[in-house]
């Protein structure tokens, strides 16, 4: 039903931002939603609502959705980490804890600041119950326990950002107090369908090991350690690597760069370094010419636009 549903909208030119077991969060109004018929779907499950309700009303009147929340600007995080900046909106912490009062103004305000201005997972303390399993097993006494917690807050990658969309965004965020604005740049981004399961796995194992997720550059991040095939390391800095590629390309004639041409190794290091890409040393560029470190550069296609730009001018401009 949420397929369907999410589907014939798409369809209406309305978007979906984030699907859970039972609803949606979407652009299209509630009288909208409503009047989906969901391919016949809607119906089926209006007559199944009828019979369990024993409702005198017409069938017609058990509506198949209900409006949980009105968003008027909201930040979509995860799946289960969304947060609107109006009272009204969606509140989900994602399990985080802000310390504040559940659902308060403190809280929204504390849980939007944290997850703008995060760089890396976010730390709260948490208690933690007795599982039901465990006190029937007689494994332990009831007790609550406190646990310190360091939840990601990245996009959980359950559809496949397209870079082509993504846009660096500036965000500026004042709490209701007035008290400590942030100012702070985030991505926009549409995603699209995994292509089979692997580029699905591929990703999530790549998303494991990332900390923070907010730019566009961490995006072409996570999509080249998913999807390209390297014996090195790529590291946090997508262009560092895509640099040394280059260089090392250079240093076994694979690529020309004119504007290296000639020039000392020391000359070499401050002509790379004033390019402002990613800074090198003099190590790094003797490194460069190792038979080793060139196994594991990346692959052409993925370093390609930044290559062009050094072969057509003497000296590269990053603007």
């Amino acid at each position: 039903m949420l397929i369907v549903c999410v589907n014939q909208l798409r369809s209406m030119g309305f978007y979906v931002y984030s699907v859970t077991t039972d609803g949606f969060i979407t652009d299209a109004p509630i009288s909208v939603v409503r009047s989906l018929d969901a391919f016949g779907f809607s119906e089926i499950f209006q007559q199944g609502r009828y019979i369990l309700n024993q409702t005198t009303e017409p069938c017609d009147a058990n509506q198949v959705w209900e409006a949980k929340h009105s968003n008027d600007i909201f930040l979509n995080i995860t799946t289960r980490g969304n947060v609107a900046v109006n009272d009204e909106g969606v509140l989900a912490h994602n399990s985080f804890s802000t310390g504040e009062v559940k659902g308060s103004r403190a809280d929204r305000d504390a849980f939007l600041i944290a997850v703008l201005t995060r760089k890396g997972r976010l730390k709260c303390k948490t208690n933690i119950w007795t599982q039901f399993s465990e006190l029937v097993e007689r494994k332990h006494d009831f007790q609550v326990t406190e646990s310190a917690w360091h939840i990601s807050m990245n996009f959980d990658f359950k559809r496949c950002p397209l870079i082509e969309t993504a846009v660096d965004t500036p965000v500026h965020y004042e709490p209701s107090n007035g008290h400590n604005p942030v100012d702070t740049v985030l991505a926009n981004y549409d995603t699209r369908p995994f292509n089979c399961s692997e580029e699905f796995l591929n990703y999530r194992t790549t998303v494991q090991n990332e900390d923070c997720i907010k730019l566009r550059a961490d995006l072409e991040r996570v999509k080249v350690k998913s999807t390209v095939q390297t014996k090195g390391y790529i590291g946090k800095d997508l262009n560092r690597k895509i640099l040394l590629s280059i260089l090392m390309g250079f240093r076994s004639g694979l690529y020309p760069i004119p504007a290296l041409e000639g020039l000392k190794q020391s000359e070499v290091v401050s002509t790379v370094n004033s390019w402002d890409i990613a800074q090198i040393t003099l190590n790094d560029w003797k490194n460069c010419s190792r038979s080793k470190r060139q196994a594991s550069m990346l692959p052409y296609d993925v370093i390609e636009e930044t290559l062009k730009k050094f072969k057509n001018t003497n000296s590269y401009n990053n603007n």
